[in-house]
């Protein structure tokens, strides 16, 4: 009886010590690209009627996003620049504000949202292009929230979304609420 015992907890402990051993390495994995980040450049569409006006003076949608990408880039990147020339070796990431919906009246009217197209290229190549767009409409709860409020919100997510999908990027993807 006593073999029987030590039989099972000896496989017992060698499966928990395996199972331990590949979570470890998906974790050490997963967490980090070994490549740098760049970004290159925010901007908004030529188009003045896809962005309002109003949104463009007063919201800084372009700081906004620029400082998300960076924060959610440091996440899943061995460094993150902003430098306006490519950097070599590293990813290499433009973006466009090409829409924004939702007009003034923050949260009392409707649903704000962002959307963003851009590329990221390495050593001058094309390594993959994207689509990304998310609303956000909260506020009730959390207090009022404006429009600049609630499209800051949404290139927050934007940020964090890019910079993920950015780790393994592909030509023509749909980010965000866009999947």
């Amino acid at each position: 009886m006593s073999s029987i015992k030590s039989k099972n907890s000896y496989y017992r402990n060698f499966l928990i010590t395996v199972f331990s051993a590949m979570l470890l390495v998906s974790f050490s994995t997963s967490t980090a690209a070994k490549e740098p980040l760049n970004i290159q450049s925010v901007t908004f569409t030529k188009d003045k009627e896809a962005v309002n006006y109003k949104v463009r003076a007063e919201c800084k949608l372009l700081e906004k996003t620029e400082k998300y990408l960076v924060y959610f880039g440091k996440k899943n990147f061995s460094s993150v620049t902003t430098e306006k020339k490519a950097v070599a070796g590293a990813y290499n990431i433009s973006a466009k504000i090409i829409g924004t919906i939702g007009g003034p009246g923050g949260a009392m009217s409707g649903r704000k949202g962002a959307t963003i197209k851009g590329t990221v290229k390495k050593n001058g190549k094309l390594v993959g292009s994207f689509e990304a767009f998310r609303s956000s409409g909260g506020g009730f709860g959390f207090g009022y929230r404006g429009t600049c409020s609630l499209l800051g919100r949404s290139v927050k997510r934007l940020g964090r979304d890019i910079t993920e999908w950015a780790v393994k990027p592909t030509l023509n993807a749909k980010i965000g609420e866009l999947k």
